[in-house]
This record gives structure tokens, sequence and C-alpha cells, in this order.
């Protein structure tokens, strides 16, 4: 629990030196990189892939 807070403690302290202005250089990043193409057909591939999980399990309870 103490190594938690401390670990809070240190990432508090270098946010708040960090500003405002990296942190919205750092989330700009991030949606940056979540937009990316890459991402994008990841994601479209794992709901495919989940869609069609969802569909045999469907058609297995059925024979049943």
């Amino acid at each position: 629990m103490l190594v938690k807070l401390a670990l809070f403690g240190i990432g508090y302290l270098l946010g708040a030196r960090a500003g405002r202005e990296r942190y919205e250089e750092l989330i700009g990043g991030v949606r940056d990189f979540v937009k990316g193409e890459e991402v994008t057909t990841a994601v479209g591939f794992v709901r495919g892939a989940l869609w069609i999980l969802r569909q045999r399990g469907r058609g297995a309870s059925r024979r049943m």
C-alpha cells in the first residue's frame, strides 16, 4: 500500500511539473495513435472475430 501511495505521489508531482501544455501534447499523441489506420484496422478485425465467435456460440446452443 505504501509503495502504491509513493508511486501515486511521484506521478502526481511529475504531472504537476509537466503542466497543462505537456498534458495536452501527450493526449494529442494518444488521440492520433488511436485514430491511426493500424489501430482502426485492428479494432475492426477484433470486432469481426468476436462477431463470428458469438454467432458460433448461438449455433451451438441451438443444436443441443
